[in-house]
């Protein structure tokens, strides 16, 4: 009678039952536990899915963005470059009117006023980084002149520019007007486009 009632104190002691319990509740942890890591390896592969497209999406936008900014840049550059080229034949008659200027006039007032302009002018063009493409004495390059005739010359060698007819520009590396000059040939070569020049008038 004793053991049996030991017994059923101790089935129905709770630090007995709380031990049961933890025993049943330790089995179950062991097998969900089991499928908490599969999950977590299921969530950590979608997790890493969703920071490659993140990414790549980044990306994208950063390209894009660039992309957007280089097309701002070139079309600032474009609409400078169309409004010089309306400024430039202004900036070139100034020129030429300073050419005519009186030798003995140079020190006047006024002939100081207009040379004040001209190198307010310049600053301007330097503004924009636009400056004349250089000419006489130079290589002749078809890329930044355009040559107006050709002249047979013994002093200069053949290629070199003689003379500027009109000056060109160029705003940084784009080249906005080239510039017209005389090239030196030699006499066989000076004929031969004479020859051609009047084949394509012909």
């Amino acid at each position: 009678m004793s053991d049996q009632t030991n017994q059923q104190n101790n089935a129905d002691n709770p630090a007995n039952q709380h031990l049961k319990s933890a025993s049943t509740v330790k089995g179950v942890k062991i097998i969900k536990g089991d499928k908490v890591k599969s999950k977590i390896e299921e969530l950590e592969h979608k997790c890493q899915e969703y920071l490659q497209g993140w990414q790549r999406a980044r990306a994208d936008y950063d390209n894009f963005k660039k992309e957007t900014e280089k097309n701002i840049k070139d079309l600032r550059e474009y609409l400078q470059a169309e409004t010089m080229m309306e400024i430039l034949p202004i900036y070139d008659h100034y020129k030429l009117a300073l050419n005519h200027l009186p030798k003995e006039q140079e020190k006047s007032e006024w002939a100081q006023g207009i040379l004040h302009i001209q190198r307010e002018f310049t600053d301007f063009l330097k503004k924009f980084a636009i400056k004349e493409i250089p000419t006489v004495g130079q290589q002749f390059d078809p890329h930044l002149h355009e040559a107006i005739s050709l002249q047979e010359s013994s002093v200069v060698g053949e290629g070199q520019i003689i003379k500027e007819i009109k000056p060109g520009y160029k705003m940084k590396e784009m080249v906005l007007r080239p510039a017209q000059v005389i090239v030196s040939a030699k006499e066989i070569f000076n004929n031969k486009f004479n020859q051609d020049s009047q084949s394509e008038r012909s």
